[in-house]
């Protein structure tokens, strides 16, 4: 069971420090900071037989790409391969597919849940530190676009990511800190925060002799801190109801569930624990073609 929230997400950069610690960030991106916005999902989903932690739920936010076309959705896996128009800034356990259902995949965060008093839910925690620090596996990589250092050799198209574990670029990176996260939601509403720190890398233009097409410059290298912002609705039609009456997030049976008055699917899956998918949840009933278990 699963709760779809269907909002706007802000990431707020604030860089600090160049690729090396005693680097200066380019006059471009110096004392200044950089928000952008993209049309988002949060899925907040019941726990599955292949998650291996012992997280209380799963978070995926995705971002959606300026004028993306949603009938252009990747189909299964490719979700998740590169070359997706999707992004990933939080996830904190890995998407499974039916026929993966016999894997099991480790938690990304280290959640608590807190009930309030005003029947919302409270989820919060740290990143885990051994995870490999730009394997996109809590917080993928992410295409962004924002004024290049150098306009004669840059498009402004940058590759921005959130390293993930204490390594080799971050020895002297005095005011690193690893991610952390927190979410209050309720049967309407839902707000993400999470804070750590990004380093981002400009591509540059083809015509630019000594590089190749494609390649990033890691001399206009820039990190510091960031901040990921989401705040969206609850999307009803294609979310189960939250039982805000117990002390940890849970779902009643409704949305993909043959014997509920409320079920608004195919009535042959009577009795299975299906899990609704996202192409219905962001594209349309018709377009349904994902799966994923819990």
């Amino acid at each position: 069971m699963y709760s779809y929230y269907n909002g706007t997400t802000e990431i707020e950069l604030n860089p600090t420090i160049g690729h090396l610690s005693n680097d200066t960030v380019c006059p471009s991106h110096g004392n200044r900071t950089t928000i952008l916005k993209w049309d988002s999902l949060l899925a907040i989903t019941q726990r599955g037989t292949y998650n291996s932690g012992i997280n209380p739920a799963n978070l995926w936010l995705i971002l959606f790409p300026p004028n993306h076309n949603l009938s252009d959705m990747p189909y299964e896996m490719d979700l998740l391969r590169g070359g997706t128009p999707l992004m990933y800034p939080v996830m904190s356990s890995l998407l499974t597919w039916k026929h993966q259902e016999n894997a099991t995949i480790p938690d990304h965060f280290n959640l608590t849940t807190t009930k309030n008093p005003n029947s919302s839910f409270t989820l919060s925690g740290e990143m885990y530190n051994n995870l490999a620090p730009y394997d996109g596996s809590a917080s993928w990589p992410l295409k962004i676009d924002m004024i290049p250092c150098n306009i004669s050799e840059e498009y402004g198209n940058w590759s921005m990511s959130v390293p993930q574990a204490e390594w080799w670029d971050t020895e002297d990176w005095d005011e690193f800190v690893l991610p952390n996260v927190t979410v209050d939601f309720d049967a309407h509403t839902s707000n993400l925060t999470m804070d750590g720190d990004f380093r981002a890398s400009p591509f540059m233009r083809s015509n630019v002799s000594r590089y190749w097409w494609g390649d990033m410059l890691s001399a206009e290298t820039i990190r510091g801190p960031i901040q990921v912002r989401f705040r969206g609705v609850l999307d009803v039609y294609n979310s189960d109801i939250l039982d805000v009456n117990l002390t940890e997030p849970a779902w009643l049976q409704t949305v993909g569930f043959g014997n509920n008055s409320l079920n608004i699917a195919d009535s042959s899956n009577r009795g299975h624990s299906l899990r609704s998918t996202l192409w219905r949840a962001l594209v349309a009933p018709l377009l349904a073609g994902i799966i994923i278990y819990t």
